[in-house]
């Protein structure tokens, strides 16, 4: 079981806990539900794509594409970095378990790239935020080269 996916978090919680999740494509709605069955602590998880059901019928149709877009915005927001527009530390423990087990089923090579910069922090602390950013955007466009 993942460390910190609905399932796990519901069982910590002892509760039914509902997560949206759009993909750039569909939206999903999970539900995860802990149950006792001789004694033991389970979960229900309830997997439903949302993308083409009701969820939207009840909005007049003008209004469809702007909710797509404020949920697509709000997943940017917690899933990615501002500055960089690299996907976080939450969507790496949201989805490297996910890929990892689609890549064992597929039997395809998962590659991950982590970038540590030397000396960050001194950069920051010495001539600002502003300047830290600007080091993190030529980090950036110099990744997007070769990837």
């Amino acid at each position: 079981m993942c460390k910190d996916c609905i399932a796990a978090r519901a069982i910590k919680r002892d509760n039914t806990l509902v997560k949206i999740q759009y993909d750039m494509e569909k939206m999903y709605i999970f539900f995860a539900t802990p149950i006792v069955i001789d004694r033991k602590t389970m979960v229900i998880e309830l997997l439903k794509d949302i993308t083409s059901n009701l969820v939207f019928e009840a909005i007049d149709r003008e209004n469809e594409n702007e909710v797509r877009n404020i949920i697509h915005d709000i997943h940017s927001l917690l899933l990615k970095d501002s500055l960089t527009n690299l996907y976080n530390r939450r969507y790496m423990n949201q989805m490297l378990p996910v890929e990892i087990e689609r890549s064992n089923d597929n039997n395809h090579y998962l590659s991950i790239v982590m970038v540590d910069i030397d000396g960050f922090k001194k950069i920051n602390g010495t001539y600002g935020h502003y300047v830290g950013d600007v080091v993190m955007k030529k980090i950036q466009r110099y990744y997007d080269k070769f990837y």
